[in-house]
């Protein structure tokens, strides 16, 4: 009799046990809102639900590429638009100092003036966040302009795994015949204009045969990735320009300004007294080149806000697709909540019952007498 009351109890235990064990996995079910737990519990679903996982890991990825690009190109952006506006300014002072009724001293004072603009040029050109340069191209770790000895402006590039320097007015914008059947002057130009530093945002980066360019250019191809980062020379012009006197002077803003500042300065007063201004002709050609350049900085904002839109764009795609990923998870994953709650309710109440049932199945003891 005392082995079969043992067998019972045994049993009874198993039973219990089995029934808090389920009850446990429903109620895991129900807060977790998963059909399975285990890889084994459905092999095929989990194999699907891996993979969807790993796209939303890679989803998320494209995401963090897109804001990192905004940010960059907000910042960049904003520089642009205080270079456009130092122009403009800097269009009026020299439209003021050539007034004949200005004084030597008036039009020197012009000059100084469109130094400091220079100076703050020089700084909007240079203008980084968390240590990236906006406007270096390929190369954003450290300033991507200066000046040379004489005050010309100078722009960094990476040619390989070196970086050089390169005076800009030293850039051919357009080949030059007497550099033979190719100018590197103007593939160097070609190649800093279209270099950048990219980040893959799903377009499917694939890579080119072709070998790195004297820029730097990797083995990428430019179509499949998104270029965030400018190159400064889009925004201040390129290569030298010849007068209608014959002299050739910097086709870029800076030294433009420079330029005009120094025809100020040459005014003088003759023996008699006279103001002689020979430089106006001269500052009104520099004040016509300055008009062209002043396109170039115009043309960056657009380019800016083109690729601003174009990554509103991708981010509104990058969602929908985490939305569709989130519902093919659930649909994989995710349990039918009402039909969880069902069942750990059934469960309930057989536990319940099995407890109720224990009171007549297990024998009592002196122990249960003690209390």
């Amino acid at each position: 009799m005392r082995i079969t009351n043992r067998v019972v109890t045994e049993k009874y235990l198993r039973s219990i046990n089995d029934i808090t064990t389920r009850l446990d996995y429903l109620n895991n079910q129900a807060v977790r809102e998963r059909s399975f737990m285990k890889v084994s519990e459905n092999t095929p679903a989990a194999v699907k639900a891996f993979q969807i996982r790993k796209d939303l890991i890679r989803v998320d990825g494209y995401k963090n590429s897109v804001s990192h690009a905004q940010s960059m190109l907000t910042n960049a952006e904003t520089s642009i638009t205080n270079i456009q506006s130092l122009v403009q300014d800097a269009k009026d002072k020299i439209l003021y100092g050539m007034n004949g009724t200005q004084s030597v001293d008036e039009r020197r004072i012009v000059a100084q003036q469109l130094r400091n603009y220079q100076q703050e040029m020089l700084q909007q050109l240079n203008s980084n966040a968390t240590d990236l340069y906006y406007f270096g191209g390929n190369s954003v770790d450290a300033e991507p302009f200066k000046l040379d000895t004489d005050g010309k402006l100078m722009y960094r590039y990476k040619d390989g795994a070196d970086f050089k320097w390169i005076r800009v007015e030293n850039l051919h914008t357009s080949p030059d015949p007497s550099a033979g059947p190719t100018d590197p002057s103007y593939e160097l130009y070609k190649d800093l204009q279209s270099a950048g530093l990219f980040v893959d945002i799903g377009m499917g980066i694939r890579s080119e045969n072709v070998p790195p360019s004297p820029a730097g250019a990797p083995y990428v191809d430019r179509n499949s990735v998104f270029t965030y980062t400018l190159t400064g020379l889009s925004v201040t012009g390129a290569g030298m320009v010849e007068m209608s006197d014959g002299t050739k002077v910097s086709n870029n803003i800076y030294d433009i300004l420079g330029a005009v500042a120094d025809a100020f300065e040459d005014s003088f007063v003759n023996k008699t007294g006279q103001q002689e201004d020979y430089t106006h002709d001269r500052v009104d050609e520099l004040y016509g080149l300055l008009r062209k350049c002043e396109i170039g900085v115009q043309f960056s904002i657009t380019e800016v806000g083109t690729k601003t839109q174009y990554l509103r764009f991708i981010n509104q795609s990058l969602a929908n697709r985490e939305l569709d990923d989130k519902t093919r998870q659930q649909g994989v994953e995710g349990a039918d909540l009402a039909e969880v709650i069902i069942y750990y309710t059934a469960q309930e109440v057989t536990y319940s019952a099995a407890l109720q049932m224990g009171t007549k199945v297990i024998p009592m003891s002196i122990f249960n007498y003690m209390s």
